[in-house]
């Protein structure tokens, strides 16, 4: 029989006790997930959302970890090549289909068959759902919030320049009309000026499809799936829910504010919202077009000239992708 040295035995137990802490069990017997996120405002909403989480399940621990836009996706992309991406992450519609073609997000369309076999599609929006679903149809993450455009203007600036605030009844000619804006549509009669349509857009909560706790981590994203969960995500005003049913519980979060806002605009959107317009190729050629899109809305880029700008830039960055 071999004997080990007690200096063996020692080390055979530390590899021991490390293979453990890799399994995401620490030396306080918890599971220390993390949860990485992109925007320090929203930051409470989502502690309320993993305190509620781990009350019920005392034997889980969740760090929210915020950083900025642009350092989140270099950080996560790093750590998706390394194989060490955080436990849960949100994931950008503009990013979705580079991380799950690529195999890097976890499948969770069934996540839900114990409690309905139709939940998806029971408590989401057909968006909210495209929003998160991979170029096979598959869902890659649970529908966190939705969102869409509105028209934002300085009153003090239309003060200025002598001219009335835009109202309802504002078509395409009005907003053209305006000072310092591009040049005026001049095939306007083909736009549909009795038709409305808003994009929205909306983010989902992931998980590495290799993580060490990837089962811990689908049991949280579940839950925050819940009605349970996104009330509490509307209640600390993050984001509108994507749960439906649950959008007003964001409306009650500005009651508290001394100003007054408008916020009827942004519920009635939904009724007429579009998805926005992305796909794989999205990382590359986004920040292309708002680029193209601000020399429009500065007045030093001719309107159809930067619409054919942006359809090539959309189609290069594509092409190449396709390539790949």
């Amino acid at each position: 029989m071999i004997k080990l040295s007690r200096t063996k035995v020692a080390v055979l137990m530390l590899i021991l006790l490390l293979s453990l802490t890799g399994c995401g069990k620490t030396a306080d017997g918890k599971t220390h997930l993390t949860f990485q996120i992109w925007d320090v405002y929203q930051r409470p909403g989502m502690q309320a959302m993993c305190d509620a989480y781990t009350a019920q399940h005392p034997d889980v621990e969740i760090e929210v970890q915020a950083t900025s836009w642009s350092e989140y996706w270099t950080k996560l992309e790093a750590s998706a090549e390394s194989n060490t991406m955080p436990d849960i992450f949100w994931m950008h519609t503009n990013q979705l289909l580079y991380y799950a073609d690529f195999g890097m997000l976890a499948d969770v369309t069934d996540l839900y068959d114990d409690v309905e076999s139709d939940y998806y599609e029971k408590h989401f929006s057909e968006i909210s759902r495209r929003n998160a679903s991979g170029s096979d149809g598959h869902l890659y993450g649970v529908p966190k919030d939705k969102d869409n455009g509105l028209l934002v203007y300085n009153k003090e600036m239309f003060d200025a320049a002598g001219i009335s605030y835009p109202t309802e009844e504002w078509t395409w000619e009005d907003l053209a009309k305006l000072p310092k804006c591009a040049d005026p549509i001049e095939d306007s009669e083909s736009l549909d000026q009795d038709g409305r349509a808003t994009m929205s857009n909306g983010l989902c909560y992931s998980t590495s499809a290799r993580g060490k706790n990837r089962e811990a981590a689908l049991d949280v994203i579940k839950f925050f799936g819940t009605e349970e969960a996104q009330r509490i995500q509307g209640e600390n005003g993050a984001a509108i829910p994507a749960y439906i049913g649950c959008e007003e519980t964001w409306r009650a979060a500005f009651d508290s504010y001394n100003e007054k806002l408008d916020l009827d605009v942004i519920f009635d959107q939904f009724d007429y919202a579009v998805q926005a317009v992305y796909n794989s190729a999205s990382p590359k050629w986004k920040s292309q077009v708002i680029d193209e899109l601000t020399r429009i809305y500065s007045g030093n880029q001719d309107l159809m000239a930067g619409l054919e700008n942006m359809e090539r830039i959309v189609n290069t960055e594509t092409a190449k992708k396709l390539e790949k």
